[in-house]
């Protein structure tokens, strides 16, 4: 098998003998597709994993008004379809290229089988499962609590941390639209085009056809916690649920935030709720106000 045919940058399999990767690289399909062109469509019955090779691909999930909701963008070392391949139903999300791709097409039966021979394998794909709950969680609380505006500055805060950091600037490169800012954050376009106008003005962003600079992360971050009571208290990463505390009016503030940290195991986030008999289960909370 050439180079160019070869699983040897796939993350998930970095743990197997080269001769049994290559012996595997034989039984896929390997396939070819170019920016913007279908690969998985939402609800297909198909149960194959793909592992990219080369290029990167995104996925999405249409409403049946046609709205997109973007879920997650992949690069080349990454895969999908691991959700069908492992219980058999049909596609949960939309694939579509962003750019020439090269993507090796393995059957469910061999990839359940490299799971049941490699612990490693399978601890990772576990792994990657929990941290989509995590994000799906911090999700429901940001739809749940935070107003568009806070949702632009999260999904910056999560783009930024994503990509380089310097001396407390972020680079977001290359920038996404703000069509795909506002299918990350289920908003409408023009909402974004008008918030980042905003950060522009005050200098907290600056903004040229390569890149969204952050000019100041923890100025964001001041910008995204202008929030008002009540407020849920909770740790900002793996706290499971655990130091969750909600003051209702600035006086219960201090004791609230106490309480808190007395049970978390991490920094503490504080985040505005409007209704909280809505929040259920979270694990991660936006990044809002930090404190160690």
């Amino acid at each position: 098998m050439t180079k160019e045919y070869s699983l040897g940058n796939i993350k998930l399999l970095s743990d197997i003998p080269e001769e049994k990767l290559n012996l595997l690289g034989q039984r896929c399909k390997w396939r070819r597709f170019e920016p913007e062109e279908l690969i998985l469509n939402l609800n297909d019955q198909s149960t194959d994993i793909y592992f990219i090779v080369r290029g990167e691909v995104q996925a999405s999930v249409f409403s049946e008004t046609g709205r997109r909701v973007i879920m997650s963008d992949l690069k080349s070392g990454d895969y999908f379809g691991e959700f069908s391949a492992i219980d058999g139903q049909p596609r949960s999300a939309t694939i579509v290229a962003l750019t020439r791709t090269l993507v090796a097409q393995m059957p469910d039966a061999v990839f359940i089988d490299i799971l049941a021979k490699y612990p490693t394998a399978s601890i990772a794909v576990m792994k990657s499962m929990v941290s989509v709950i995590r994000t799906l969680n911090e999700r429901v609380v940001e739809f749940s609590t935070l107003g568009v505006p806070n949702r632009i500055h999260a999904e910056l805060l999560r783009l930024a941390h994503a990509g380089r950091i310097v001396d407390g600037a972020g680079r977001i490169s290359p920038p996404p639209t703000h069509a795909e800012i506002a299918a990350r954050i289920s908003t409408h376009r023009e909402a974004v085009t008008r918030e980042l106008k905003q950060l522009e003005r005050k200098g907290v962003i600056e903004r040229n056809r390569g890149s969204i600079v952050i000019k100041n992360l923890e100025e964001l971050k001041r910008v995204a916690k202008k929030v008002g009571f009540p407020i849920l208290i909770k740790a900002a990463s793996g706290g499971g649920g655990k130091g969750m505390k909600v003051a209702e009016k600035p006086s219960e503030l201090e004791e609230a935030w106490n309480l808190a940290r007395s049970e978390a195991k991490s920094g503490l986030s504080l985040i505005h709720i409007s209704e909280p008999t809505r929040l259920l289960s979270i694990s991660d909370a936006v990044l809002c106000l930090k404190k160690k």
